[in-house]
């Protein structure tokens, strides 16, 4: 079975998502996630997986979008593609506009930038678990399902 996502996380109330119309939908403990699909992607010129793939011209498009979502906030972008257990999953981090934690590409990057911008693990295995981020199996399942 394969898990594929693609997103921006960050507290609720950053309000500099709004005005690049970014969709994005309430985690827990006080969180949103904006998934990164085809239409965004479009948009501002993002491949898929960029971090993953090593694409430098959609690494360069990343880093953008990511420096105008974390004006006087902590945004994390995270993207992880796996499929039968086998995978890898990767992040980075932006903070007042800058790149603060550069492109990590680990078994653990997203429990690190998550960890980063403050989510807790509570009684849960890890971050990614206690954002429960393996809710759905896809970014697309995460805009077509409503928030329950």
């Amino acid at each position: 079975m394969a898990y594929l996502i693609q997103a921006f996380i960050s507290k609720d109330g950053n309000p500099n998502l709004l005005p690049l119309s970014i969709p994005y939908l309430a985690l827990v403990q006080g969180f949103v996630l904006a998934p990164v699909n085809k239409n965004f992607r479009d948009r501002f010129n993002l491949s898929i997986f960029p971090l993953l793939e090593g694409d430098n011209t959609g690494l360069l498009a990343l880093s953008s979008v990511g420096c105008l979502v974390s004006e006087n906030a902590k945004v994390a972008y995270i993207e992880a593609e796996f499929f039968g257990g086998d995978g890898m999953q990767a992040s980075m981090v932006f903070e007042n506009g800058k790149i603060t934690l550069d492109k990590t590409v680990s078994r653990n990057a997203i429990n690190s930038a998550l960890h980063y911008l403050g989510v807790e693990k509570l009684t849960y295995i890890d971050e990614f678990e206690a954002l429960r981020l393996g809710k759905y199996r896809n970014t697309e399942q995460w805009i077509t399902t409503k928030n329950e």
